[in-house]
């Protein structure tokens, strides 16, 4: 059974204009330069009702508008809970959107232990400076593409 947030975005009626049924992404798996897995989006897709693709576009607008204050709330940490918490958050998201790097980099940062070096702090925050603009890059392209 789907969360609740879901279960209430599924009851909707699709909004005019939109397909009730879309076509499916691509199902292979990404090659590793890929910002974006579709597979987690067609997941989305496939839930059950009419609204796959609505949910979908729901998803992606969230994301597009919270990322961006994730990274600079991850940027801004000034303890290593605060970078925890911002970086469990950021991963969960991205995982939903098929962000799997930038959700692996986040899920790095956020098993440092209290005593993680800042160098290795640093240098995974400079992997989701440098990934997060690439996921959204895609999810808004995609976003353009879908009806």
């Amino acid at each position: 059974r789907p969360p609740r947030p879901l279960q209430r975005w599924l009851a909707q009626p699709p909004a005019a204009g939109t397909a009730a049924t879309p076509p499916a992404a691509a199902a292979a798996a990404p090659t590793g330069d890929e910002a974006i897995n579709p597979r987690a989006l067609d997941a989305i897709r496939q839930l059950p009702g009419p609204n796959g693709e609505l949910l979908v576009q729901k998803v992606v607008a969230a994301y597009l508008g919270d990322a961006p204050a994730r990274l600079a709330q991850l940027q801004a940490a000034g303890d290593a809970e605060a970078l925890r918490r911002t970086a469990h958050a950021l991963k969960s998201s991205s995982a939903n959107v098929g962000a799997e790097q930038l959700s692996a980099l986040c899920r790095e940062i956020e098993s440092l232990d209290r005593s993680g070096s800042v160098e290795a702090t640093k240098a995974l925050l400079t992997g989701v400076e440098s990934q997060l603009p690439r996921v959204l890059a895609a999810l808004a392209t995609l976003s353009r593409a879908d009806p």
